[in-house]
């Protein structure tokens, strides 16, 4: 008799260790999930603001280059009206500079 409860005791004290030993890995796992879950956020911001920083550089540097071409198509062609015609020159010239800014004033880089 004295035996059986002893076994009672012992296998109630095991049911109480498996229940507490399920429920802290069930802890330690949703931690390790938060700590991953948080790492991959920064990273993923990380990675986003990096990508939207190379992305305004790139287009920094179309915007130069698309503007040094229209300024040098806008040369060669006042120095060709220059040539023919100079009264108009100073015209296309300032015509030419009005559309190049009002071409590229509304850019956002």
């Amino acid at each position: 008799m004295k035996q059986k409860k002893q076994l009672a005791q012992a296998q109630l004290i095991i049911v109480g260790i498996k229940n507490r030993t399920r429920v802290t890995k069930a802890t330690l796992l949703d931690n390790d999930y938060q700590r991953a879950q948080e790492e991959l956020k920064g990273r993923f911001e990380l990675a986003t603001t990096t990508l939207k920083n190379r992305e305004r550089l790139i287009f920094s540097e179309i915007k130069k280059n698309l503007s040094l071409l229209v300024l040098k198509e806008v040369l060669v062609e006042e120095e060709d009206s220059r040539q023919s015609s100079p009264d108009l020159s100073e015209a296309y010239m300032k015509r030419s500079i009005k559309k190049f800014c009002n071409n590229f004033s509304g850019m956002k880089v």
